[in-house]
């Protein structure tokens, strides 16, 4: 069977289904396809495992109650942090805060934390969210419009994107030729005011994990959102005739992910949905 992430037919011994977004990320069983098992199992270690121990998107798994394939709620835990200067370590859960005391080996009382300081350092891979939604625009392509995406997309930028480790992203100038654009969560077109402003408000209106996938003349964009956060979108090249248009692909295709039963929508019909929910009013009617 074929696979999008290496574009190579993958027998049955060398293959599995690799989940697009994870089940520990919100993720379905509904929303797979059959990959390459060393690339499924590379793509898991450096992308899908590491953005899952991205701490803001781990505040968001435990608020929307996502546990994946351990059971266990996703909470934060913060190694480098200090209370009132003693190295410790935080565990939010989301009902309860657990300090642990690195000098005394012992699971700090609650009343202990009153009025205490707490500092604490740790980092987010840039890096990482990049590569993962390159990944899910493959995977989403793929699943959404079969083998039309393999000749209308330029599959070939997104799979370097996907795979492309960090020190070779500093020496590698193929992609700053490619015409993909990237905007993140920390880009300021994400941000109020900004071109991309409207696909994030978009996929944090529903504590869900939300794939959009949105044809335009020559391109199609790929915005990506896990439980409610938005993690950022791409937007690649693309010969777009060939694509559906209409029905469930009205102004483009929206997967709909957990919590939640698995759903397919047009982005016309998501979008009267996001609208109804930030104003409380029906979509108004769109006249020609």
């Amino acid at each position: 069977m074929y696979c999008i992430y290496t574009d190579k037919d993958v027998p049955n011994d060398n293959g599995n289904l690799d989940h697009v977004v994870p089940l520990s990320l919100g993720g379905l069983d509904e929303f797979v396809v059959w990959s390459d098992r060393d690339v499924n199992s590379k793509l898991g270690s450096e992308v899908d495992g590491k953005l899952s121990q991205d701490q803001l998107v781990r505040m968001a798994l435990r608020d929307a109650g996502v546990k994946g394939h351990s059971g266990k709620e996703a909470a934060p835990v913060w190694k480098k942090t200090y209370v009132n200067g003693r190295p410790s370590q935080l565990t939010w859960g989301k009902d309860k805060v657990i300090a642990w005391d690195a000098i005394d080996r012992r699971e700090l009382a609650e009343d202990e934390l009153i009025g205490k300081e707490i500092s604490t350092k740790w980092q987010i891979d840039l890096h990482v969210p990049t590569r993962f939604i390159a990944k899910v625009a493959l995977g989403a392509g793929y699943f959404i419009y079969g083998d039309a995406i393999r000749s209308a997309l330029d599959c070939d930028s997104l799979r370097q994107l996907a795979l492309l480790d960090r020190q070779s992203a500093r020496n590698s100038s193929c992609l700053s030729h490619s015409g993909i654009m990237i905007c993140d969560r920390f880009h300021r077109d994400s941000q109020p005011g900004q071109p991309g402003h409207m696909y994030r408000v978009a996929v944090e209106s529903i504590r869900r994990s939300v794939v959009l996938s949105i044809p335009h003349d020559d391109a199609v964009s790929f915005h990506v959102g896990l439980v409610g956060m938005y993690i950022g979108s791409l937007i690649v090249p693309a010969v777009t005739e060939s694509l559906p248009k209409f029905e469930e692909h009205d102004l483009g295709h929206v997967l709909l992910l957990a919590p939640g039963s698995f759903e397919r929508r047009s982005f016309r019909d998501f979008m009267a949905d996001v609208y109804s929910r930030l104003t409380g009013e029906g979509m108004p009617p769109v006249t020609d």
